[in-house]
């Protein structure tokens, strides 16, 4: 069955051509400022600018809330660990994103803006340092939400492509559109939103097992019609040790370059007119367009 309206639509099944439809609002677009890829650049007016985000905003980013599963909002140990991170993660997913479900854990209490998800491999203990809880929260078994209301550069069907060691799932208008997700088992159920790519991580090659291939990942398609604001979330996290996190973005309607392997070379999702992302010789990244499509912040009413 497939239902549509004139702003958005998913295709939520790559066989049975599922789609959403979902009221959107026409805006017109505004400005915005990204720079950095594996490391973030210069930012005009920002403060502490990390790869996880900035502490101000140039009001065209995604904002990010930090939560500690390992501990709760009065900071009692809650005895998570490995297994009982991801199926709490698989739970607030099937849940909608509610982020009522996140409140026994301990949150940042200010956020990070951030143009683009593009973090080269670190350690797990920068995501609690770009917040300023390095004092207070140690690496492993933590999630960032990131959400922004968004304008596309113009209307079409896209695709979003990414990776994260360990967790990257995004959301369009309360849909899933990709699990990027290195991890035991996917998060999402659904086949069509970890559909795999054949280009894979050189470092993670020899180390897959289980099932677990560090492939980019596809999800299916989805329609935004020209000027028409939509929901986008993007919710990325890590297990412990090392982390990374990259998510792009396909027009349907565009050739790009290819690998021999056939996977494309497209831009990274981001967020104003800024310059695509660099990263320095020894951090490994997916191959990707240096031609940016950047998408918009819809104003604030």
């Amino acid at each position: 069955m497939t239902m549509a309206n004139s702003s958005f639509n998913v295709d939520v099944t790559k066989d049975l051509n599922r789609a959403l439809s979902h009221t959107s609002q026409q805006v017109p677009q505004g400005s915005g400022l990204t720079r950095g890829g594996g490391e973030q650049g210069d930012k005009s007016g920002t403060q502490n600018a990390t790869v996880f985000g900035s502490d101000s905003s140039t009001g065209n980013q995604l904002t990010g809330y930090f939560y500690d599963l390992k501990q709760t909002n009065d900071k009692k140990p809650t005895g998570m660990d490995l297994a009982t991170y991801y199926e709490t993660l698989k739970d607030y997913l099937h849940r909608s994103w509610d982020d009522s479900f996140f409140d026994r854990y301990y949150k940042s209490k200010s956020p990070l803006y951030a143009d683009r998800i593009a973090i080269s491999t670190r350690n797990s203990a920068d995501a609690p340092k770009a917040f300023h809880l390095e004092t207070e929260v140690q690496g492993g078994l933590w999630v960032i939400h990131y959400h922004a209301k968004v304008i596309p550069p113009a209307g079409r069907d896209y695709h979003f492509i990414g990776f994260a060691d360990n967790v990257i799932v995004v959301r369009i208008n309360g849909i899933n559109v990709l699990d990027g997700s290195f991890c035991p088992t996917p998060l999402i159920d659904k086949s069509s939103v970890h559909e795999k790519l054949h280009w894979m991580f050189p470092s993670y090659i020899a180390a897959a097992n289980n099932g677990m291939t560090a492939n980019l990942k596809i999800g299916p398609s989805f329609h935004v019609d020209d000027g028409a604001a939509v929901d986008l979330d993007v919710l990325i996290g890590d297990d412990g040790g090392g982390c990374n996190f990259f998510l792009m973005i396909k027009s349907d309607d565009k050739a790009y370059d290819t690998l021999p392997d056939g996977t494309p070379k497209v831009p990274f999702f981001q967020l104003g007119e800024g310059a695509s992302p660099t990263f320095k010789d020894d951090e490994e990244h997916p191959p990707f367009s240096t031609t940016p499509e950047p998408w918009k912040t819809a104003p604030s009413n």
